[in-house]
C-alpha cells in the first residue's frame, strides 16, 4: 500500500563542490511595445495607480526606522543598542517564562547577553558565518518593525545561551534548570540543517537536479514529461490537483511519448494539457489520442482523491503536498519550482527538493529561482544542470489602454480581476456592452467547473468568447488567449493595496498568444489594461527582468514541531509552540520560515474549540485545508470540530444539521428543478460549501476512522459541482440585493411566483426543524444519502 506522508528521514548535506553545468542557453525574447513615448522606469517607484476599488493604505505606524540602515561591520553595535531597552520589555521576560526559564534567572540572562553583545568579537565567538551577518543586517537595516528586532535578539539570545561560550558565562549566574531549558529548546527548533531531516536522500550515489526554466509558453515542461513517461519509477508532483490529475489520465492512456521514442509524424499535438509542453516544430510527443504501446500505470495521489490503478504501478501523480517521499524513484519531476518561496505553500516545494529520494529530479519552473536552488543543492553536494528554455511567440503590449470601455472587448481576449465580485462585475459589463459571453475562472471555483469554463472558451462556437478571470489562469489553465486585459495592476494583500510583483504581471501576461493554441505557429499574443493608468506598469514589468529569489520557505517537519512541545512546560499552546520556531530558530542563509500567522490563529482556534483532542489531531486539523481568515467558513468548521471533539467521529448529515448548508442546498437544488434563476448568493454559499466538502475528504484519507462517510461526500461533492455549473450558466450572480428571477418555460411576470419558491424552502426547512435531532435531512434533500 502507498504511504500518503512525507518521510520522517534526515538531511546531511556533504561538502563535495557541486558541479554545475548549463545546457541549451537561449535568449528569452523580450516584450516590445508598439506604444510611443512610452516612460522609463514605470514599474519602479510608482504611485498606486487609479482605481475606483482601489482602497486607501493604512497609515504606517512609525514615520522613522526603528534600526538604522547599517552595513554588516556594523551591525552588532546597532543590536547592543537596542538590546539596551529589550531586556527591559516585560513581553520579553514573559515570553521567556513561558518557554521555560525559571523567573529569576531571566533578568540575570538578559543583562549578560547585553554584554556579550558589547564584548567583540561576538559573531566569531559563536562561529556565525558572514553569510548570516550579511541578511540580518539586510533584514533589520532601515526596519520600522519592533517584531523583527525582537525576533533577532531573542534568536541570538538563545544561541549564545546555548554556546559554549555562553554557557560559560552563565555558569553560576543562573541555575541549571534555566541552561538546561535555553539549550534544550534551542536543539529542538534549530533548522541551521534543513537538508538533515531526510538521510534517504543524502545516500550515495548522489542525486542529479536538471532545472528546467523559462517563461510562460517556453516548452519548460516537455522534456521532464517524456523522461518521467521513460523511466521505471517516477514521480510527478505539481501545484495543483488539477494538473495531477492531467498527468495522471495521461500517462495512463499513452499520450505521452517515452524519450528514446519516435513520436509517430502524423500524430495531433495535445491542446488540451494545461502545462507548459509547446513543443517548436517537432513531431508532438505529447498526442491528442493515446498510443498503447506508450501507456504506463500510474496512480493518483490528491489532497482529497486518490486512484490505485495498479498497487505495483511504477508511477505516480500527486500535488507537491502528498509527495510519498520515502520511495525511491529513477526519475521525478517537481514543477512550478519557484513557489518554493511562496510564503504559504513554497515550505512543502522545499521539503520535496530536499527529501525526495530519487536518481534523476526535474524542476520545472521561472528563471528567478536558479540561484536559489543552485545554492540549496550545492550545500547537499547534488550534481545540478540547467537548462534555459525562450519564449515560442512573441508578446506585444498594445498602443493604449481601453479607458474603460468594455465594447472595446473583442473575441479571446482574457479580462484578469482580484475579486470574486470584480470578476462578475466585468463579466456582466461585457455581456450587456457587446452581447457576448463570458467564462469565468478564479480560485474558489473548483478545478473541474475551472476546466469547463476553459472548454467552453476554447472550443468554436459556444458562444463563450470571453474570458475573465483572477490570477488562477497564470497556472493550471491552458487558455487560448489572443490578448490579456489587466482590471488593474494592484492587489489587495489582507493588509493593504499593493503593486503586483514582476513575476505575477509577465506570468498572467504571458498567458496570451500561446504557441500553437490558435492553429498558427507564429502567432503572438498582446497585453493592453482597461484602465491607462495602469498600462506603463504592464509595460514595464514585461521589459524587466524580475530579481532572483533570495529564500526557500521551510517549515519544521512534525517530529521536530513534537520535540518543541515536549521540551517547552506542560500544558503550553500549540500557538506558543509555534511561535518558538519564529523567535528561537536558527535558520540556514538560503531559507526563511513559513509565515506563522495562520498557523498561530489556527492552533489557537484549535485549541479553544476542541483542546482535549491529542497532539496528532491537533497538528492534523492544523494541516487540514481550513481557510482560517474567512470567518463565514469559520463559523461552519467550528462544528466539524466539536463534533469530531466531543464524538471522535462527524457525520455529514448532523454537520449540515447543525449548519444552515442543507437550507441552501434545497433552495438551490429546487429552483433548477423548478425553472427558477439561482438564488441570491447561491453560488456563493455552494462554494463554501464546497470547500467544507473539500476538508471533510482530505481529513477522512487521514483519519478514515472518524471521517468515514468518504463515499457519500464524494457524491454530494458531485452534486453541489452541477449545482454551481448550473449558477454560472443561468444567473447574474454581481448583485446580491437582486430578488430570484422566473426563467425559462415557467417564466412568469406575477410576483408570487417567486415567492412560491421561497415559501416552499421555508416549509421543507421548518419540517426538517421539527424532526428529532438524530434524524436524517428531509427525504427529498439534495444531499441525503443512504446508507
Amino acid at each position: 500500500m502507498l504511504r500518503l506522508f512525507a518521510s520522517q528521514c534526515r538531511p546531511r548535506p556533504s561538502p563535495l563542490p557541486t558541479p554545475t553545468l548549463v545546457f541549451a542557453r537561449a535568449r528569452t525574447v523580450k516584450a516590445t511595445s508598439k506604444r510611443p513615448g512610452s516612460k522609463p522606469n514605470a514599474f519602479q517607484g510608482r504611485g498606486t495607480p487609479f482605481s475606483p476599488f482601489a482602497r486607501p493604505p493604512p497609515r504606517p505606524r512609525h514615520t522613522q526606522p526603528l534600526f538604522p540602515k547599517v552595513e554588516p561591520s556594523n551591525i552588532l553595535s546597532a543590536l547592543s543598542v537596542k538590546a539596551a531597552g529589550w531586556k527591559e520589555q516585560q513581553h520579553v521576560r514573559q515570553r521567556l517564562k513561558t518557554y521555560g526559564i525559571p523567573s529569576l534567572d531571566i533578568p540575570i540572562a538578559l543583562s549578560s547577553f547585553e554584554e556579550a553583545l558589547r564584548t567583540p568579537p561576538f559573531f566569531e565567538r559563536l562561529n556565525i558565518e558572514h553569510e548570516r551577518i550579511q541578511r540580518l543586517a539586510n533584514e533589520l537595516s532601515g526596519t520600522k518593525s519592533e517584531q523583527r528586532i525582537d525576533v533577532a535578539l531573542t534568536s541570538l539570545f538563545y544561541e549564545w545561551a546555548s554556546h559554549p561560550a555562553g554557557r560559560d558565562k552563565l555558569s553560576g549566574l543562573v541555575s541549571p534548570a534555566a541552561l538546561t531549558s535555553i539549550s534544550a529548546l534551542f536543539q529542538a527548533a534549530d533548522l541551521a540543517d534543513p537538508g538533515a531531516a531526510y538521510p534517504l536522500a543524502r545516500q550515495e550515489p548522489r542525486r542529479k537536479i536538471i532545472m528546467h526554466v523559462g517563461p510562460t509558453n517556453s516548452g519548460k515542461t516537455y522534456n521532464a514529461l517524456r523522461a518521467l513517461a521513460a523511466a521505471e519509477s517516477g514521480v510527478y508532483a505539481g501545484p495543483l490537483r488539477l494538473l495531477a490529475h492531467e498527468i495522471f489520465e495521461r500517462l495512463n492512456n499513452g499520450q505521452i511519448v517515452p524519450l528514446g521514442q519516435d513520436p509517430d509524424a502524423d500524430a495531433e499535438p495535445d491542446e488540451d494539457i494545461n502545462l507548459d509542453v509547446a513543443q517548436n516544430g517537432e513531431k508532438p510527443a505529447i498526442q491528442k489520442k493515446g498510443d498503447r504501446r506508450f501507456a504506463r500505470a500510474c496512480n493518483l495521489l490528491t489532497g482529497e482523491e486518490q486512484r490505485i490503478v495498479d498497487e505495483a504501478a511504477g508511477l505516480i501523480s500527486c500535488t507537491v503536498e502528498m509527495t510519498p517521499c520515502s520511495l525511491h524513484y529513477d526519475v521525478a519531476v517537481i514543477d512550478e519550482i519557484q513557489m518554493i518561496a511562496d510564503a504559504e505553500r513554497g515550505s512543502s516545494w522545499t521539503s520535496v527538493l530536499l527529501s525526495i529520494n530519487a536518481k534523476e529530479i526535474h524542476l520545472c519552473g521561472e528563471e528567478t529561482a536558479v540561484p536559489l536552488v543552485q545554492r540549496i543543492v550545492r550545500d547537499l553536494g547534488d550534481e545540478f544542470v540547467v537548462n534555459i528554455y525562450q519564449r515560442l511567440s512573441p508578446l506585444t503590449v498594445a498602443e493604449e489602454a481601453l479607458n474603460g470601455d468594455f465594447s472595446k472587448a473583442r473575441k479571446g481576449d482574457c479580462f484578469v480581476a482580484f475579486s470574486r465580485s470584480r470578476i462578475f462585475e466585468i463579466k456582466k459589463a461585457i455581456e450587456q456592452a457587446t452581447n457576448m459571453k463570458c467564462a469565468v475562472a478564479y480560485g474558489r471555483l473548483p478545478p473541474e467547473l475551472r476546466t469547463e469554463q476553459a472548454a467552453l472558451f476554447n472550443k468554436p462556437g459556444t458562444d463563450y468568447d470571453i474570458m475573465v478571470g483572477s490570477d488562477a489562469i497564470g497556472m493550471g489553465l491552458n487558455l487560448k488567449i489572443k490578448r490579456v486585459v489587466f482590471d488593474t495592476t494592484t492587489k489587495w494583500n489582507g493588509t493593504e493595496r499593493v503593486t503586483l510583483s514582476l513575476s505575477s504581471l509577465k506570468q498572467i501576461a504571458g498567458r496570451a498568444g500561446r504557441f500553437g493554441m490558435h492553429g498558427d505557429t507564429d502567432a503572438g499574443g498582446e497585453v493592453t489594461t482597461l484602465m491607462p493608468e495602469d498600462l506603463p506598469v504592464v509595460e514595464e514589468a514585461l521589459r524587466s527582468t524580475p530579481q532572483p529569489l533570495t529564500y526557500a520557505r521551510i517549515h519544521p517537519t512534525g517530529e521536530q514541531f513534537e520535540h518543541v512541545v515536549q521540551t517547552l512546560p506542560a500544558g503550553t499552546p500549540l500557538s506558543t509552540a509555534e511561535l518558538v520556531f519564529e523567535f528561537v530558530s536558527r535558520v540556514h542563509p538560503s531559507f526563511e520560515l513559513n509565515s506563522v500567522v495562520d498557523a498561530t490563529r489556527a492552533f489557537d482556534y484549535i485549541d479553544r474549540v476542541s483542546g482535549k483532542l491529542t497532539l496528532g489531531d491537533r497538528q492534523l486539523l492544523r494541516l487540514a485545508p481550513i481557510p482560517w481568515r474567512d470567518e463565514k467558513m469559520i463559523h461552519v468548521v467550528t462544528h466539524l470540530l466539536r463534533l469530531f471533539s466531543n464524538s471522535l467521529s462527524v457525520d455529514y448529515r448532523q454537520l449540515f444539521r447543525l449548519t444552515d448548508i442543507q437550507d441552501h442546498l434545497d433552495e438551490v437544488d429546487l429552483a433548477q428543478t423548478s425553472g427558477h434563476r439561482p438564488p441570491s448568493n447561491a453560488l456563493l454559499h455552494l462554494e463554501q460549501t464546497h470547500k467544507l466538502v473539500i476538508i471533510y475528504l482530505w481529513l477522512s484519507y487521514r483519519n478514515p476512522v472518524a471521517f468515514s462517510q468518504r463515499q457519500q461526500m464524494t457524491v454530494v461533492k458531485q452534486k453541489v459541482e452541477k449545482l454551481m455549473e448550473w449558477c454560472l450558466e443561468s444567473a447574474d450572480h454581481t448583485s446580491s440585493r437582486r430578488r430570484p428571477k422566473v426563467v425559462g418555460a415557467q417564466q412568469s411576470s406575477h410576483p408570487s411566483a417567486a415567492r412560491e419558491l421561497v415559501d416552499v424552502v421555508q416549509k421543507r426547512a421548518a419540517a426538517r426543524s421539527e424532526r428529532p435531532q438524530e434524524a436524517s435531512p428531509v427525504g427529498e434533500s439534495v444531499v441525503e444519502l443512504r446508507n
